[in-house]
């Protein structure tokens, strides 16, 4: 049996933040736009000597400078045509952390970077809005079941409540 392959794995990195004004998301503007979108989810391709837990947080480093022990993996994206260079199947991580400790700066494959409001996300690159809607819903079932395993940090009982009450106006 003949296996014909051209498929290449990435993974994106949905990266939630919160304060007391909201729940944000990470994103980066891409110096090489896609269909003219240049607003997307940090990311990238794994590379042949690690594992996509290890991509995931490599790629978050490389392209914002945020460094991240593991995020939580939700879903793989593999539709045929989601990204219009080539076959792409993307293995989608998320976390959430407190804004307060994090300051993201572009670099690598990113011009910018910004945290969004989630009221406020501009259209997104490739499939990234429909990975953003999935890891949204995700992320308000693992704060309902106070699973912490999304957090980047523990969280107290009063950011849980705080956290929920934000993710409510969602």
């Amino acid at each position: 049996m003949t296996i014909q392959q051209n498929i290449k794995l990435a993974t994106d990195a949905v990266v939630f933040g919160y304060d007391k004004t909201g729940i944000y998301l990470l994103l980066i503007e891409r110096k090489h736009p896609s269909r003219g979108i240049s607003w997307a989810l940090p990311g990238g391709f794994v590379e042949d000597n690690e594992s996509a837990e290890q991509a995931v947080v490599r790629e978050l480093k490389e392209e914002t400078s945020l460094s991240i022990k593991a995020m939580k993996q939700f879903h793989t994206f593999s539709e045929v045509k989601r990204d219009p260079r080539m076959r792409v199947v993307s293995i989608a991580y998320f976390i959430l952390t407190d804004m307060k400790g994090a300051h993201p700066q572009a670099a690598d494959e990113a011009k910018n970077v910004q945290w969004v409001l989630l009221s406020e996300i501009p259209p997104l690159a490739f499939d990234h809005s429909k990975i953003v809607a999935l890891a949204i819903e995700n992320l308000k079932k693992s704060v309902a079941s106070f699973d912490i395993d999304c957090f980047n940090e523990t969280p107290s009982l009063d950011q849980i409540k705080l956290i929920g009450k934000l993710l409510n106006k969602v």
